[in-house]
């Protein structure tokens, strides 16, 4: 899988990372990609 600078994947628990991506962040510690009112 190729990546692009800026982007992310979403994996199941207990999947691999993709080798060209170098970081996991919980879905739990995201905003679910919704915009938040909040953010400047």
């Amino acid at each position: 899988m190729e990546k692009a600078v800026g982007t992310s994947v979403r994996i199941m628990t207990g999947a691999r990372v993709p080798e060209s991506y170098d970081a996991v962040v919980r879905q739990e510690d995201t905003d679910y990609g919704e915009d938040d009112e909040n953010d400047v």
